[in-house]
């Protein structure tokens, strides 16, 4: 390139149509690739669901190891407050006594109300398999349309910061998944007792809180990134973050309670994260912060 020729668009000008019909061109490759991870998804649905239910099990089985462990101590109260009594009804008592009461266990199984919310399961499960593994390369693409238009100092500055966007975002949604949604489930579960109350999953409602969960937490963890963009760039130093910290960690609860289920647990569920992150904003911010400019007083005029 030549030193009077600006860097990064001039080799690449293109008239309207020819900018229209490149667009079309990578939003077709795109739907392409979307439509055939969304027949992958649709063709190992068994297999993706057992994977996407993970957290669903982990917290059942939490939960009936712990009504367990309650019907074990209530029978030992009973049989040795009256062992006597007890036998009577239960020959030979101890181990068919737990087998009666592990009754209240929760059933390891979602329900399907109607035969329509099991099909709407099946579709969200391809589609948001479609999404999940289908986006590099729709990611791809759009790059590839943006990035011919772009300067190289732009071009670096993208590069620079989409890698960690997309790690971010998959760490909120893997530690969703893995951590969050099992803990929520569980408190959703133990809010009430089970002895009197037999809880019973629907399939659209886990789903429902799964992907609120998963998605809402992998756009919070794009925190650091946002705060360190604005500060590298100079719009806000480090210092103002620090100094309005008491009234994020408040918008915070705002934002975790409108984004996550209506109890307090899933709220601090996503609450507590968004601080933490929020913080490691300012601390990367402090490396990477650009000086703002002071004035020149009377002195650097002379």
């Amino acid at each position: 390139m030549s030193a009077t020729q600006p860097d990064g668009v001039e080799g690449t000008r293109m008239t309207l149509g020819e900018h229209l019909d490149e667009l079309r061109k990578h939003l077709l490759r795109s739907a392409l690739a979307l439509l055939v991870t969304f027949s992958v998804g649709y063709a190992f649905y068994g297999e993706i669901s057992r994977l996407i239910t993970w957290p669903f099990h982990e917290a059942v089985r939490e939960i009936n190891a712990a009504t367990t462990e309650r019907m074990r101590a209530l029978v030992d109260a009973r049989l040795a407050a009256d062992p006597e009594a007890w036998k009577a009804y239960f020959e030979p008592g101890y181990p068919e006594t737990i087998e009666l009461l592990a009754d209240h266990r929760v059933e390891d199984r979602l329900a399907a109300i109607g035969p329509l919310e099991g099909f709407q399961f099946t579709m969200d499960i391809a589609l948001y398999f479609a999404l999940f593994t289908g986006a590099p390369y729709c990611l791809w693409e759009l790059w590839r349309f943006v990035a011919a238009g772009l300067y190289a100092n732009e071009r670096r500055a993208v590069t620079r910061y989409v890698p960690w966007s997309v790690g971010l975002f998959v760490a909120g949604m893997v530690f969703s998944f893995r951590w969050c949604v099992p803990w929520v489930l569980y408190y959703l579960a133990t809010a009430f007792p089970t002895e009197e109350i037999k809880p019973q999953w629907r399939v659209s409602e886990y789903f429902s809180v799964l992907s609120t969960m998963c998605l809402g937490m992998g756009i919070l963890f794009q925190l650091p990134v946002a705060m360190s963009f604005v500060m590298r760039i100079g719009l806000v130093q480090p210092s103002t973050f620090a100094k309005y910290r008491k009234y994020f960690y408040f918008a915070s609860f705002v934002i975790a309670a409108i984004l996550s289920p209506p109890d307090w647990f899933s709220t601090l569920a996503m609450c507590v994260p968004m601080m933490v992150l929020y913080e490691l904003g300012i601390l990367v911010g402090r490396f990477v912060a650009r000086p703002r400019a002071t004035p020149l007083g009377p002195r650097g005029n002379a």
